[in-house]
């Protein structure tokens, strides 16, 4: 018993960085694909705010479930 908890604490601490790794990757990914996307909507402001507010929420995200919910809608910024 103790060296299956031994062998689940170390597997934790290896996929840990992985799982870390994955998610700067996709963040990256996505706010590469917000970036081009808004070089071509560069004569929209409208679209030029929706994009601005899914890049900013994207870059305030910590997990793959935040980018997930930037990418399903744009987000309006909380005032006040």
């Amino acid at each position: 018993m103790k060296k299956l908890l031994l062998a689940a604490i170390a597997c934790a601490f290896i996929a840990t960085p992985v799982l870390a790794n994955d998610f700067a990757a996709e963040q990256t990914k996505v706010l590469g694909d917000i970036i081009a996307q808004m070089d071509q909507a560069k004569n929209d402001p409208a679209q030029l705010d929706a994009l601005t507010a899914q890049r900013n929420c994207v870059e305030k995200a910590t997990t793959t479930e935040d980018l997930q919910d930037c990418m399903k809608a744009p987000k309006e910024e909380p005032k006040g």
